[in-house]
């Protein structure tokens, strides 16, 4: 039985194969078409995973989408009716992408030629976002059971989802929605500090470091801490027309509206133009925002370890791709083991589709824990020396010895090594190569 599971129509788009419940390929759609966090059909990164399987479309027997634009929907009407400044220019844009998937059928045909859209259309199955980062973390870990948190800005109108993993089931204990939302948090602030784009987050969570937390006590206005292990955003700091919005144009290239409000001003001072140089003042934000997320996630962590007595945990969504808060975790919460997969961003959610449908749906057995990244393209020294020759590009091949001596000298004066072995990666630690640099400036 093969499931390809989909991640479609939302920030780095993705498919995922399996067959009878093991992972044969999974990959991003970026990756081919070299667009960073593309969003719109994966066509390449389906035909990837097709051929990896050595089957045809036809040979699939189920599709899992991870997104469903039923779920919740009367909190998302009733939202946008007591809301409507914020409520309405969210819902309807969401409506307009909505509209996309609802019609993936004909992306098939045409991608398939004779293929019919009634044949598609009957294999489909939609997953919630949050459900699918879930299973993409619990279904692949090792554990029997395990408390499972998927956390970031949104999708399907939740922001957080907390639950229970048992054998091949999976029960959600809580939720929190739109726009009560870390991801938006840590997003508007990533903004303030003069990263505009979709995806900039890591360079905050890399200034850190070289700041000190000394504004916590007032990012505390931003995200109040609840009882119950969860959280509330004060609205008064963020944008009140479009927080959290992500829209997507023609070019199937996320776009973030601005998210802090002018009271994030008010509070830290004007916002850092992306060509200003960085202070201290700004590494000191950085800082702030970092430990403050991570005591977020701990208390988070802390009430769900205690609503379910269990030792290990299993994390998914675009905050769980914070490495640093990552690595404290079993030091700051009763937790005592963590699953994280590789591709714990939204890119994961084909992954996750597909494992909610073969386990939560289909009942099937669960099969063993996913441990390896390599799941992308891989290419031959002649397949890349090909490719070199129909581009005219001229190049020099070394065998055994020679090219490692060519790579230790250039490391040794200086110079900067492209390393490419093996696989891509599924997720966004890196694409299949490796950087080893002797100095900052390439030679």
């Amino acid at each position: 039985m093969y499931i390809l599971g989909l991640n479609a129509y939302h920030a780095d788009s993705s498919a995922a194969i399996f067959r009878d419940g093991i992972m044969i390929a999974a990959t991003e759609e970026e990756r081919f078409r070299r667009v960073k966090h593309w969003a719109g059909f994966p066509s390449e990164a389906i035909q990837f995973c097709l051929k990896e399987a050595g089957i045809s479309i036809d040979q699939v027997d189920h599709i899992a989408i991870g997104r469903d634009p039923r779920a919740k929907f009367w909190k998302k009407i009733k939202f946008a009716l007591s809301n409507p400044a914020i409520g309405i220019p969210t819902i309807w844009d969401r409506f307009n992408n909505s509209k996309k998937v609802a019609s993936i059928e004909d992306e098939f045909v045409e991608l398939f030629p004779g293929i019919q859209a009634d044949k598609i259309r009957s294999k489909l199955h939609w997953v919630e976002h949050h459900r699918s980062h879930l299973a993409s973390a619990f279904f692949a870990s090792p554990f029997e059971e395990a408390a499972l948190l998927s956390i970031d800005g949104s999708g399907d109108f939740s922001t957080t989802m907390l639950g229970v993993g048992k054998g091949n089931q999976i029960e959600v204990i809580d939720s929190l929605d739109f726009p009560n939302s870390i991801g938006i948090f840590y997003s508007a602030m990533t903004q303030y500090l003069g990263f505009p784009h979709y995806g900039d987050e890591y360079k905050v969570m890399g200034l850190a470091p070289y700041g000190d937390p000394k504004h916590i006590d007032k990012l505390r206005k931003l995200v109040i801490l609840k009882e119950g292990g969860l959280f509330e955003l004060d609205q008064m700091y963020f944008n009140p027309t479009k927080s959290g919005v992500v829209s997507y144009g023609m070019d199937n290239l996320p776009v973030v509206a601005t998210l802090f409000g002018k009271e994030i001003e008010n509070l830290f001072g004007p916002a850092r133009k992306s060509s200003e140089d960085l202070s201290q003042y700004h590494k000191d934000i950085a800082a702030s925002v970092q430990r403050y997320t991570e005591e977020i996630i701990f208390h988070i962590l802390k009430y769900l370890h205690k609503k379910t007595g269990l030792s290990n945990v299993c994390i998914a969504g675009g905050v769980a791709q914070n490495s640093v808060a990552n690595g404290k975790l079993t030091e700051n919460t009763p937790f005592k083991e963590v699953y994280i997969p590789s591709a714990g961003h939204d890119a994961g959610i084909s992954m996750g589709a597909a494992l909610y449908v073969h386990n939560q749906i289909l009942k099937k057995e669960r099969m063993p824990a996913i441990w390896s990244a390599y799941t992308g393209s891989q290419y031959s020294n002649e397949d890349i020396e090909a490719y070199l020759k129909s581009k005219g590009i001229e190049y020099q091949k070394y065998d055994g010895d020679d090219l490692y001596n060519v790579v230790a000298d250039r490391l040794a004066d200086g110079g900067v090594i492209g390393w490419f072995q093996g696989r891509a990666e599924f997720g966004p630690q890196g694409s299949g190569s490796e950087i080893y640099s002797g100095r900052s400036e390439a030679s």
